[in-house]
């Protein structure tokens, strides 16, 4: 009687089981698709505010930043475009290092620490209201983004074969995409309410990869 009544329970488990592991599978397939989306919010965050940005740092004409050295005037429009364009050079700055850092420290481990250097990075902008200190916080954006996407491609590749992989980078793209057009309507709005400094805190979000990585990603 025992060894019957045990056969259900046994078969129970193994389907709870089952679908756990299903769940950890999705999710951390989920994890690996995240890095398009997060990559638009590097630039698609703050497109809706530029004009802010420039009116905020470079009120009545005046030059928002002075580079020593030479002495450069960069009055508020030219700051918002740097501001704007500053994480594509930490993208193409970062790639080389963050192979190296792959390389020896797995893809796990890198994408852990670059989504939680993008997070904070790009929300740096809510706390900060130096224009030196943002111009550089923009560009190790950048060199995080890199980061974030290098990793989640390399986990891609390790994971999927042939013409799992090729959809898995189909669905990334696509993601990428809607992620972007959520991203400019959220920032849009945030910033009507709460000005500059209100679409930033979107990057925020890219936090909530770093419980789901440790906890579904080998």
């Amino acid at each position: 009687m025992e060894a019957a009544g045990s056969e259900p329970m046994a078969a129970e488990a193994a389907a709870a089981r089952g679908a756990g592991s299903r769940m950890r599978d999705w999710t951390a397939t989920f994890v690996m698709l995240s890095s398009a989306p997060a990559l638009a919010l590097s630039f698609t965050a703050i497109a809706p505010v530029l004009q802010l940005i420039a009116a905020h740092f470079g009120p009545d004409g005046r030059p928002a930043l002075t580079l020593p050295l030479v002495g450069l005037a960069i009055d508020g429009p030219l700051f918002a475009q740097l501001i704007s364009t500053l994480p594509s050079v930490g993208l193409i700055l970062g790639g080389p290092p963050v192979g190296l850092a792959i390389d020896r420290l797995g893809a796990r481990a890198v994408l852990v620490w670059a989504a939680i250097l993008f997070a904070l990075l790009g929300a740096a902008g809510a706390v900060i209201d130096d224009a030196a200190l943002l111009l550089a916080a923009r560009l190790a954006l950048g060199f995080s983004a890199v980061g974030y996407g290098a990793a989640t491609v390399a986990l891609i590749g390790a994971r999927f074969a042939d013409r799992g992989r090729a959809r898995a980078l189909a669905y990334r793209n696509l993601l990428g995409g809607v992620g972007g057009f959520l991203a400019m309507r959220a920032a849009g709005l945030l910033g009507e309410a709460g000005g500059w400094h209100g679409p930033v805190t979107l990057y925020l979000i890219v936090l909530a990869i770093v419980p789901l990585t440790l906890a579904t990603v080998p």
